[in-house]
């Protein structure tokens, strides 16, 4: 009864914040009756009480740091939450106890908190549980807590939450793997694959603004307002060049902005690796200048023998940009918001063509 009556609260507290849209999208086929372990992707502190607005009947895996903490502690004690850093071994009859009485063992298999909505790769815990007490996953997936309560922060920002209870993953299918350590590589790839198409669902254009936006906060007036008119006049474009750039692309930026794209491009796809060559010292300087760039894989170069990756992608937003000063092209030329979109390069052929977005590909 008081884990009921806990996880109520720890939903209230969710629900208390009318900036904050709550959201559980059920599973027809899944009433969380069957013990399971439920794996859950892991960005932020709000995560386990996300995971409350779908099911109560469960007991937490945790970090000693967080069942020994002097805030959470007793709540996560209180919730029947077990400690596992140190080894679960000790735990196993405990847990074996809980099992039999119907509840099922959340684990973050990411094992931390991530500062982005990328999903990492998976630990071998969740799975070698699931083996030893011969039981299904359960994959729940977050969306919304990496821009609400980011890791770092200590505020909770306006947007939504989304909860998706996914389908079972028999204990007995052997398309996972036929031991642990072959279903957590292969688990872990099921997972990001269905958490893409999540995000796909809900993230739209708009979807970034705010956190585009807070990052020049402090920024002087004419940057914020430059800034906020480039957004609201091209974020359509900048929607459609993100579907044409790979997640984990190296990207050589050619710009001529306070690094707004080089933003939208990695709070997008966080595996971005973006050299941004921006010849305005006083713009690099500003967009150099964000708490994005520290949490992503953005650099400001000054000149192009600071590029220290393979590019994949060559993105052109400078008018005044001439392509014969680099030597070695990559297989893909985008050109957004320029009038020189041309290609003499008869190795490259037009992919996508709109009015601010050329893509073009070698043959």
């Amino acid at each position: 009864m008081i884990k009921l009556i806990l996880a109520k609260f720890l939903t209230s507290v969710l629900y208390s914040n009318p900036f904050v849209k709550k959201k559980v999208i059920d599973n027809p086929k899944e009433d969380f009756t069957k013990p399971a372990v439920i794996i859950a992707n892991h960005t932020s502190f709000l995560d386990t009480l996300a995971i409350a607005m779908a099911t109560h009947k469960i007991i937490y895996l945790v970090n000693d740091w967080v069942y020994k903490s002097p805030v959470f502690g007793k709540l996560v004690r209180a919730l029947g939450s077990y400690p596992v850093s140190q080894g679960i071994e000790n735990g196993m009859d405990k847990l074996k106890e809980k099992i039999a009485q119907g509840y099922s063992l959340v684990v973050f298999p990411e094992a931390e908190r991530s500062y982005t909505n990328d999903v990492k790769r998976f630990h071998k815990g969740a799975f070698y549980l699931a083996e030893q007490f011969d039981l299904d996953v359960l994959p729940l997936y977050i969306h919304g807590n990496s821009e609400v309560l980011p890791k770092g922060d200590f505020i909770i920002y306006d947007g939504s939450i989304t909860v998706k209870v996914g389908d079972r993953i028999n204990k007995d299918d052997l398309s996972f793997g036929k031991n642990y350590s072959e279903r957590t590589k292969k688990i872990n790839a099921y997972y990001r694959e269905e958490f893409a198409k999540l995000r796909e669902e809900i993230e739209d254009e708009n979807y970034f603004k705010k956190q585009l936006f807070l990052s020049y906060l402090y920024k002087d007036s004419e940057v914020v307002t430059e800034v906020k008119k480039d957004f609201n006049t091209h974020k359509s474009v900048y929607f459609e060049l993100n579907k044409h750039i790979d997640a984990d692309a190296n990207i050589l930026h050619i710009a001529d902005d306070y690094g707004q794209k080089d933003a939208l491009l990695t709070l997008y796809q966080a595996s971005r690796r973006i050299f941004s060559w921006i010849k305005n010292e006083n713009k690099r300087a500003i967009a150099a200048h964000s708490y994005l760039v520290k949490r992503r894989k953005i650099n400001y170069i000054k000149d192009l023998s600071e590029v220290t990756k393979n590019i994949d992608v060559l993105l052109v937003s400078d008018d005044h940009f001439d392509l014969n000063e680099i030597q070695n092209l990559p297989e893909m030329i985008i050109f957004i918001n320029t009038t020189k979109t041309k290609i003499k390069n008869k190795n490259y052929i037009l992919e996508f063509s709109s009015e601010s977005l050329k893509v073009f590909k070698t043959k």
